[in-house]
This record gives C-alpha cells, sequence and structure tokens, in this order.
C-alpha cells in the first residue's frame, strides 16, 4: 500500500477542472444587499427598457436579478405605477389562519385555566374539543389577544 501525496495531481476519483461540473447554488443575495424604493425601480426599469441592454447584462450592471426586472416590467404593464409599489408580505397581524371557533375555544380554555401552557392547551383541545392547533399556533393566537407567552425549553439529561 502506497501513501497519497496531497500535493499531486492526480488521484482516483478526482476530476479535472475542464471536466467538472459546478455545482447547483442557492439563490445568492442582492450583489447590493439592498432593497429598492418604488421610486428607485421605476427609475431602474424605465433605464433598462431605453437602454436596449440584456435583462442579465442589466441586472449585474445595477446589483439585481434579471428575474427582478423581468417581474417589474409585467407588474408595471399590468397595474402602472402603483404595480412598482411595495406590497406587504405575510399575513400581518391579527391575522392568524386557525378557524375562529378554534380560537374561540383556545381562549376559552386559556380564560378557565391560565396556569395551563400551550403544549397542554394543545393536548386538552385535542381531547377534549377535537380541535388541531400546533402549540404554536396557540401561542400566536394568544399573544394576538394580549396574552404574554412565555415557552420553557427543558434541556434532557445527558446520557440518562
Amino acid at each position: 500500500m502506497t501513501d497519497h501525496d496531497p500535493t499531486s495531481s492526480s488521484s482516483v476519483g478526482d476530476e479535472s477542472p475542464e471536466t467538472s461540473r459546478p455545482s447547483p447554488q442557492k439563490k445568492a443575495p442582492s450583489p447590493t444587499g439592498r432593497t429598492f424604493t418604488p421610486e428607485e425601480r421605476r427609475l431602474v426599469l424605465d433605464i433598462w427598457l431605453r437602454s436596449e441592454v440584456s435583462a442579465g447584462r442589466f441586472g449585474e450592471l445595477v446589483g439585481i436579478s434579471a428575474h427582478s426586472l423581468y417581474q417589474w416590467q409585467r407588474r408595471f404593464e399590468q397595474h402602472g405605477p402603483a404595480g412598482l409599489e411595495d406590497r406587504p408580505r405575510g399575513q400581518g397581524k391579527g391575522s392568524s389562519r386557525l378557524p375562529e371557533p378554534t380560537q374561540r375555544a383556545i381562549l376559552m380554555l386559556k380564560r378557565g385555566h391560565p396556569d395551563w401552557g400551550t403544549d397542554r392547551l394543545h393536548d386538552m383541545l385535542l381531547r377534549s374539543q377535537g380541535y388541531a392547533a400546533s402549540p404554536g399556533a396557540i401561542q400566536r393566537v394568544l399573544i394576538e389577544h394580549g396574552y404574554e407567552v412565555v415557552r420553557l425549553l427543558i434541556a434532557k439529561a445527558r446520557g440518562q
């Protein structure tokens, strides 16, 4: 058996740079690391459309993806300048996805048993009411209705 020399240029299973393929990459963040205001979006879109440069090349120059340029163009064509305005993300406060009866059951149980935590409420909802709600969803409902929720993480003893 021979020793492997790490400085040698060839070893079994290695590929030369000419034959190796790039690995798939995750979406890269914006090179500028910033977001654009609606006015900046309008300006960038206008300059790009007048420049007759490809979206990929222009995007590299300004620090955005070609996909974003095409998305801005489509939104502008469909909605005019309003299409380039900031849009709200997520559901926002006070818009739990749980059905109203489930939310009411959570609040009734909490009022009747203020010392119960989210895990206990979860168990009791399933057992007695037949409502399915994760402890995290229960926590969101309680917070939305003014309760202060403290999640305790109990570490398991190692080696037992």
